[in-house]
């Protein structure tokens, strides 16, 4: 019995230590990098990121397409959750994450017609303005791909 417990003393222990170290580990996985220099593929030129005191980041590149790429980048690496939900939002899908609870913005959104326009108006855009919006959404999937593990964000909900 004696052994038992100190077998079991043992496995809790460790278990506190993965969680107490493997947490941070993990959870570094799915952020942004402040520091270094990252190679992606989908840029043409070098781009400087920078972030001030605050964390305000600013972007010099040496052209549009690989300005709005980092941008989006950038974006994806701050705020991919938000902007799931703003996507799910103007489509109408909340309720996919929410259930019942999100029904009804879901209704509302749909009758609204947000994504519709925008299928609409995006056809309409001159080529400049669609490559601007490419190149953005390019970044996004750049650094989402680049990612082994999502935010927990993602995961949260599924509990």
């Amino acid at each position: 019995m004696k052994k038992f417990f100190i077998w079991s003393g043992l496995i809790v222990f460790l278990l506190i230590l993965l969680i107490w170290f493997g947490t941070p580990w993990m959870l570094s996985l799915s952020t942004a990098d402040y520091d270094g220099e990252i190679s992606v593929n989908g840029i043409t030129t070098p781009v400087d990121i920078t972030f001030d005191a605050r964390g305000i980041p600013q972007v010099w590149a040496a052209n549009d397409a690989d300005l709005y790429f980092s941008l989006g980048y950038l974006h994806a690496s701050e705020r991919l959750f938000q902007m799931e939900l703003v996507r799910r939002l103007s489509k109408g899908e909340l309720s996919a994450l929410f259930g019942a609870a999100a029904l009804g913005t879901d209704k509302w959104q749909r009758t609204v017609g947000f994504a519709r326009k925008a299928e609409e108006d995006i056809r309409e855009l001159p080529p400049a303005e669609r490559d601007i919006l490419q190149a953005y959404c390019a970044g996004i999937n750049a650094w989402k791909n680049s990612k082994t593990i999502l935010p927990p964000e993602f995961f949260i909900h599924q509990l």
